[in-house]
This record gives structure tokens, sequence and C-alpha cells, in this order.
């Protein structure tokens, strides 16, 4: 099995395991990753889940791998929220706290899920799997779940990647047909008040047409990556060298406006789309 890590929960390799022993066949798995865990226990889990009863680690400095691979150096870059950013994920913390407190009341999230800022999508989505299962679920909490993985989904979206994937994520919201909760959600007050905040530091157009300065007074991301670039390859160019880089990005739209960003450093940097499968 290619990607093991992924045999958790409900997973078809988890079934198929299963399967197998319930009908006593013999058999052995080789299990394939290179992200097996974040932590013991989450490989441990897999170990337990697949059988596994050896394992065959290889580090980048092993000598069966290292001729293979070329010197990498990391630099971590943190950056700041700006203002903006930050006034947006407020407003959209407010409409999500009564949808976590609902779930709570239906003692639908696990115990150690307690402070608000910290939920993630994963988390709703583990824990909804979880309380759909139990006998004892209260059925009017299950449209608080969609509502709650969306818009968790949304405040990640807007701290990774900035105001203008925020922008359109809304949007997106806004224009499809929502049913439970989250349709009430959509259409309140608080959900205008978010569209209006968004909307004032998107990187839309302003009246003098200068859209790109739009984009990196509000992500900062952006003009940190620009200031990178130009720098590396300010520096490639005065020593005679050529060079080249590949900056990866989860969305499509943030592709976009990083495109734009970087091609008014042009000739410095000439940038260009290169979207793969989707």
């Amino acid at each position: 099995v290619d990607e093991a890590h992924k045999a958790t929960g409900e997973y078809a390799y988890c079934k198929v395991i299963s399967l197998l022993e319930a009908a006593g066949a013999k058999f052995r798995v080789l299990g394939l990753s290179a992200t097996p865990g974040t932590s013991i226990k989450a490989i441990q889990l897999v170990v337990n889940v697949l059988r596994i009863n050896c394992i065959e680690a290889r580090s980048d400095d092993d000598p069966d791998v290292k001729q293979y691979i070329h010197d990498r150096q990391t630099e971590v870059v943190v950056v700041k929220q700006v203002a903006a950013s930050k006034a947006v994920e407020r407003i959209l913390d407010d409409i999500l706290d009564p949808v976590l407190k609902r779930l709570r009341d239906s003692n639908a999230l696990p115990s150690r899920l307690t402070g608000n800022a910290t939920i993630t999508p994963y988390c709703l989505i583990q824990a909804f799997k979880f309380y759909e299962n139990r006998p004892d679920r209260d059925n009017s909490a299950m449209g608080f779940f969609t509502a709650g993985i969306k818009l968790t989904q949304l405040r990640s979206d807007l701290h990774r990647h900035g105001i203008g994937v925020g922008r359109n994520k809304l949007l997106q919201l806004q224009n499809e047909r929502q049913r439970g909760y989250l349709a009430s959600v959509v259409r309140s007050p608080q959900f205008a008040k978010l569209w209006d905040e968004v909307q004032k530091a998107s990187s839309e157009v302003d009246s003098t047409g200068n859209s790109v300065h739009d984009r990196l007074k509000n992500n900062p991301k952006l003009s940190k990556l620009q200031e990178i670039l130009t720098e590396h390859f300010e520096r490639a160019r005065a020593c005679g060298f050529s060079s080249r880089a590949i900056v990866f990005s989860q969305f499509r739209d943030s592709v976009s406006e990083i495109n734009e960003v970087l091609n008014t450093s042009r000739p410095t940097i000439r940038a260009r789309h290169f979207v793969g499968q989707g």
C-alpha cells in the first residue's frame, strides 16, 4: 500500500486488512510512506492497523538515499498579519463561536477541544465522523458540524493565503445554495459585516487602478516573497549565474495573485503560471 499513513479510521486500507483477517487469509503487507506521521503515537496507529512487524526507515543522510538527492538549506521566514486580516478574523470568530457552543452543548466535541482559536477543519471532521455513529446523537446538531467545518476552513484560508483568497471563498459561500444552520449564517447581519470588511481590505482594483498595491498592502506574504525573489535574482545576475525558482501554493486563486505581483518586478522576475491537476 502506498501512502501508508492514510491507514486510519474508515480508510479503505483498514477495511481491506479487516476483511483479509476475517477470511483467515495468510498475507503480508508492505507499506510505503514519505510522511509516516508527526508523532510516535500517529506512527504506531498505522503500524497497528496494517499489522506491521518491521520498519525500514531512511533519512537524507543514508548512503543509499544520499546519492539521489541534492543538498538543501531551509530557512523559515515568519511574517506578521496586517491589521485588516486580524479585523476580518475577529468577525469570523464571532460568527463561529455560537456554532462551536452548540456542538459543545450537544456533547458533540471531544473534551480536549477547549479553545476555539485552535480548532481546525480536520478536528471537526474527525469529531463529526465519531458523533454520527453514536446512538445518542442529537440529529439537530449535525448541521452545526457542516457550518463549523466551512467556517474554520475559511478562517484557515484567510490566515494562510490572505484577504484575496478569503474574498473568493466568501463569494463562493454566498453563491452556493446553503442548507441548515449555514444558510442562516450566510443571511445574517454578521456575515454581511464580514463581507463588507473583506471587501474594504480585498485586492480588488481601487479608484486609481492600483490593484497590486492593494495586494501587497493586505498580504505581507506576497511582499516578503517579492523581496526575497528580487534579492535572489539580482544576486545571481551580479555573480553571472542563471537561476530559476518555484513558488508552491495551494489555491489557483493565490497563484494568480502571486503571478500578478511578481511580474511587476520584470525583467528581474519573469513569472509564469504552472498549474497541476485539478
